[in-house]
């Protein structure tokens, strides 16, 4: 995946913190490690192994990320049985990370203020 890392500001603080997209040695899995203005102790892990709710463990299903800067997103809604029920539009305070199959859905990557939440996009 290209480029193999991004710097952007996740919690709105105005440092730069960094994504990593990577690989898990192990079992081939691959994911986005989080790390919060270069600090160790704050990290966070979605994928490559770790399930990341929809996204699951793998992301090995992604052709390419980037940073997402816009206020606003829409997100897919879902019914209980699974079948697309819509859109509703999400505001974001920072920017998040845009992650996607090139002829598929994705979705976003976002942290809140206190957690990452996966923002779906697509069916």
């Amino acid at each position: 995946m290209e480029p193999t890392f991004i710097e952007l500001d996740l919690d709105g603080d105005q440092r730069k913190d960094v994504a990593i997209f990577m690989r898990r040695k192990s079992d081939n899995k691959t994911g986005i490690l989080f790390l919060f203005d270069g600090d160790d102790d704050r990290f966070f892990l979605a994928g490559a192994g770790d399930s990341f709710g929809p996204a699951g463990d793998n992301f090995n299903w992604a052709d390419e990320w980037r940073i997402f800067l816009k206020p606003k997103a829409w997100q897919t809604t879902f019914l209980p049985n699974g079948d697309v029920d819509g859109t509703k539009t999400v505001e974001l305070k920072n920017p998040a990370i845009s992650i996607r199959e090139d002829e598929g859905s994705g979705g976003l990557i976002y942290f809140d203020g206190s957690r990452f939440i996966w923002i779906h996009q697509g069916d």
